[in-house]
């Protein structure tokens, strides 16, 4: 018991620290014919909270449209992706890369809805991936406001 932990912990010493990695997703209503930013934060469960007062920071109509936690940990200083698709919606830059450092991370998406698109809930997902394997997928939908005449 006792001796067996302590080993444990000396070896456990070496190793990076893990974290589990949850996806927050926020975008506001939309018309068709407008551009929007989806926001997606990278965060620990903990910080769920904190990271949604933020979201309300930088973008004041922004709903939490998804969230979800990655299949497993990463160390801090893991390299993942993150590409977000929306039916019916063109976006300007669909991948980013960034580093995962245990503190929350905001990526920024925009999207063009266009004219043609019709009101109501538009499906979406963002898939995390680590050396080209998908690790995660959050899906989401947007909501897509009826056009004005």
């Amino acid at each position: 018991g006792r001796v067996w932990k302590k080993v444990r912990r000396n070896l456990l010493f070496w190793q990076a620290a893990r974290d589990t990695v949850q996806v927050s997703v926020f975008a506001p209503p939309v018309e068709p014919g407008q551009t929007v930013r989806l926001s997606v934060f990278l965060h620990t469960p903990e910080a769920a909270d904190s990271v949604r007062t933020l979201s309300r920071a930088f973008q004041h109509d922004a709903e939490l449209v998804g969230t979800g936690c990655l299949a497993r940990e990463f160390a801090h200083g893991s390299a993942l992706a993150v590409h977000v698709s929306v039916a019916n919606a063109a976006i300007s830059k669909a991948r980013l890369d960034f580093e995962w450092r245990g503190q929350p991370h905001k990526l920024a998406f925009d999207l063009y809805i266009p004219w043609e698109c019709t009101g109501g809930r538009s499906p979406g997902v963002v898939s995390v991936g680590q050396k080209d394997v998908r690790v995660g997928k959050i899906e989401f939908a947007l909501t897509v406001l009826p056009r004005r005449a």
